[in-house]
């Protein structure tokens, strides 16, 4: 009987401790890091699972919990805690009143660092003396005065081949796609500034098509929130480092 009552003590108080730790991870993810308060999560994978279950695009999920959260509030997804931010003034504050507070960008994923190579690209560049650099170089490159002027000449050019293009396939098809012809035009203009030269259609083509690829390799997956799976996503690690041979090619 007393030995009864020992293991209902014992199994009362792990129930207890459980139901606190439960709780303790839903609100602050593992650990209080005096964040605005958000939706109630699960334990090691937070918000993310409930994400993933309602089947809708992301915007639409932060629309409803502003309503209940306001304009500030707390997603944990999985080992990354994430701060929305959904007040055009909040945001202006956060980015540019106190830029390099925020600057800084969580740690990426293995695949993505082997297209920034190693953090070293202006889009993935940690905040510092780097990021400056590249800045700097992008900025006085190709987007002062001078430099867009110095550049009339490919914007002209890929206008000319636009038109063309357009003219020619709504002769032949009797209908155009507007959207992937704009997207080509506006592709043909940047690889152009990058090279410097003008660049035949269909190798235009085929750059674009591979950075397509490489926006759909490097989007969000489940290990940029739960690491530990990365070693089960093998497959598009040895995927990404064709694709990778095939871009620099």
């Amino acid at each position: 009987m007393k030995m009864e009552l020992i293991d209902i003590f014992i199994i009362g108080l792990a129930l207890i401790f459980i139901r606190f730790w439960w709780r303790y991870w839903s609100v602050t993810g593992g650990g209080p890091k005096n964040l605005p308060p958000g939706p109630p999560g699960w334990p090691l994978v937070g918000n993310l699972i409930q994400v993933i279950l309602q089947r809708r695009h992301f915007i639409f999920i932060i629309r409803e919990l502003r309503k209940k959260y306001g304009p500030i509030f707390t997603m944990q997804m999985g080992q990354r805690t994430m701060v929305i931010v959904t007040d055009s003034k909040l945001i202006h504050e956060a980015l540019v009143q106190r830029g390099p507070d925020f600057a800084s960008r969580p740690p990426d994923s293995p695949i993505r660092l082997m297209f920034s190579v190693g953090k070293c690209a202006i889009n993935s560049a940690e905040y510092g003396p780097l990021w400056r650099t590249l800045r700097k170089n992008f900025v006085t490159e190709l987007i002062t005065p001078t430099r867009v002027k110095q550049c009339s000449w490919i914007r002209k050019w890929a206008i000319e081949n636009h038109m063309k293009r357009i003219k020619r396939e709504a002769f032949e098809n009797g209908f155009l796609e507007v959207m992937s012809n704009c997207r080509l035009t506006v592709c043909s203009i940047l690889i152009c500034l990058c090279f410097g030269a003008k660049i035949s259609e269909e190798r235009i083509k085929t750059i674009e098509s591979i950075l397509k690829d490489v926006m759909m390799i490097t989007s969000p997956q489940l290990p940029d929130f739960l690491p530990v799976l990365t070693p089960l996503f093998r497959r598009q690690m040895k995927e990404a480092k064709a694709l990778r041979k095939k871009q620099l090619e």
